[in-house]
């Protein structure tokens, strides 16, 4: 792949994958080069604890997303209970959209709306989940050029969404936990020096 600008990071996840984020946020510095944005699947009520947990061990700025808020950098916002979370070019959008799979929020929804406002400056990332939420966006990220990055199979708790994202023939890179970090660092830091 040559060198990119990113401009976002789209994760999605779902059972298995709390621990996965508080891990790689713990990996990430402050000045992160990419806003973050995760859809991950709560029970209602669940995603503001979520939050504050994953930012009590991180130095990024992490907390609920908000409709029109402006990306920026070295931030994480979490799509909000039962609604779908996505962004154009400069602001977040949260949004009433109906459930994409069954699911509200949706990592499909996520990586659609975040890939047509970003194409080949977008990064998605699929971790542990059952299902095959986000799978469904991927072929549409491949055309617009975006980066995609599933978790390992061994390493999941369950190992379905990213599966169906392996399955579908588009991921860049199939990586275990513990790795993400360093690669989204490294695709950031080799963009800045291609720039």
């Amino acid at each position: 792949r040559p060198s990119r600008e990113i401009g976002l990071v789209a994760i999605g996840g779902s059972t298995g994958a709390p621990r996965i984020l508080h891990d790689l946020f713990a990996a990430l510095p402050a000045t992160f080069a990419a806003p973050i944005l995760v859809t991950q699947h709560m029970s209602p009520g669940f995603s503001p604890g979520l939050a504050r947990w994953l930012g009590g061990g991180s130095a990024l700025d992490i907390g609920m997303a908000a409709d029109g808020e402006p990306l920026r950098a070295g931030t994480v916002r979490l799509a909000p209970d039962g609604r779908q979370l996505g962004a154009d070019r400069g602001n977040i959008r949260v949004s009433d959209a109906p459930p994409l799979g069954g699911f509200r929020p949706a990592a499909t929804y996520l990586f659609e709306s975040t890939g047509r406002a970003f194409g080949e400056a977008l990064v998605a990332v699929i971790l542990s989940g059952m299902g095959r939420d986000g799978a469904d966006a991927l072929p549409e990220l491949r055309e617009r050029g975006a980066y995609i990055i599933a978790q390992d199979g061994a390493s999941c708790v369950v190992d379905g969404m990213p599966r169906a994202a392996r399955e579908t023939g588009t991921v860049d890179a199939v990586l275990a936990p513990e790795a993400i970090a360093g690669h989204l660092q490294a695709l950031t830091m080799r963009a800045g020096r291609a720039s």
